[in-house]
């Protein structure tokens, strides 16, 4: 089916719907035989993509998050995240809008090629060769949500469970990272999103968030938070782009929460992160830092980052990273901890 075509039936469903083998690391071959499921026994859990880009029709392809690769890699679940602000396609920064991007993530789950999580034991284990991948449905940027309070009450019947607040550009809720603050961390409109959000059980991410709006979400919600898709910011130094430093990414453990990192590559002041091998060593520090409980993996795939790790295509490359994780001295089950079963605790925590 072409893409406009997609769309387009898209757009019927919702109206339905509302109506009713060389490591790239070095020489040695490091990844496994073929033959060999390195992930048996584990779960894949995405925290943050855009599956098939299905938010939009407007950009060029992205495809690092296809329903075959996720298919092919028996994934469980994956969070298809629509976007509320227009700095990232074009599309309507509406309440109507959002819903339209739902819609077509839904078509994934109206053709059967997804299962609609909800809750926690929604999400199948393990995974059978015909079973479809798992679609949590989530809203980066909040702006759409902003007119009406019970918005919020309205994307969680329509099977919403995670949301963050801002995206690239400054809303009625929250300051963000790479914008001047507004706020100085959440306005009151955002303090009565948190609760809300709480109350419903959506899953907060702090993902874009300022320094400021996590301290202020973590003072006041009882939930384990997440941040969907990032990395370790080296300087330690505010700001820090789309990286967090130590100091964040401690705020948010000592909620019970989970940092998710992604395939970012980044070379900058004496520190590279550009390879499996790069990656993995993150993830070991961050294992002594903040407890392999407390890491977890987030691609941002179908989200256009600038620069990938080298050898990383799509999710059928996190074969890879789990090499390179063994090869630095991650155990099968921080692997386990990373892959998926450190945010399946945290979605557990929210919706049962």
């Amino acid at each position: 089916m072409k893409r406009r075509d997609f769309l387009h039936s898209c757009s019927g469903f919702l109206l339905s719907m509302l109506a009713a083998k060389q490591s790239v690391f070095g020489t040695e071959t490091h990844e496994p035989a073929s033959g060999e499921d390195i992930f048996k026994g584990m779960m894949i859990i995405n925290a943050h993509a855009h599956p098939e880009e299905f938010y939009s029709d407007r950009l060029p392809k992205d495809m690092s998050a296809s329903m075959a690769g996720m298919k092919q890699l028996r994934m469980n679940a994956s969070v298809f995240s629509a976007l509320g602000d227009k700095e990232r396609g074009g599309w309507e920064e509406t309440f109507p809008g959002v819903m339209n991007q739902l819609a077509c993530a839904m078509c994934y789950v109206k053709t059967g090629e997804a299962k609609l999580i909800l809750k926690s034991s929604d999400i199948s284990n393990p995974m059978g060769p015909k079973d479809p991948v798992g679609c949590i449905l989530g809203i980066e940027g909040a702006n759409p949500l902003e007119g009406n309070p019970e918005y919020f009450d309205e994307v969680y019947r329509y099977g919403v469970r995670i949301i963050t607040l801002g995206h690239y550009l400054v809303n009625g809720f929250t300051d963000i990272m790479t914008k001047p603050p507004k706020y100085g961390g959440l306005s009151s409109l955002g303090k009565q999103a948190i609760k809300k959000m709480d109350k419903l059980g959506i899953v907060i991410d702090v993902a874009h968030a300022s320094h400021d709006s996590i301290k202020d979400i973590a003072g006041i919600t009882e939930r384990p938070l997440v941040d969907s898709h990032t990395s370790v910011c080296h300087n330690d130094k505010l700001p820090c782009s789309r990286f967090r430093t130590w100091y964040e990414m401690e705020v948010v453990a000592k909620t019970g929460g989970v940092v998710c990192t992604w395939p970012m590559a980044r070379r900058r002041e004496g520190y590279q992160r550009e390879t499996f091998l790069d990656w993995a060593k993150e993830i070991l520090e961050m294992k002594k830092r903040l407890g392999i409980e407390h890491v977890g993996l987030g691609t941002d795939g179908g989200g256009h980052l600038p620069a990938l790790v080298q050898g990383y295509e799509d999710v059928r490359d996190l074969r890879k990273l789990v090499a390179a994780m063994t090869d630095v001295g991650l155990t099968r089950d921080d692997i386990g901890a990373y892959m998926g079963g450190s945010f399946y605790r945290i979605f557990k925590a929210y919706t049962g």
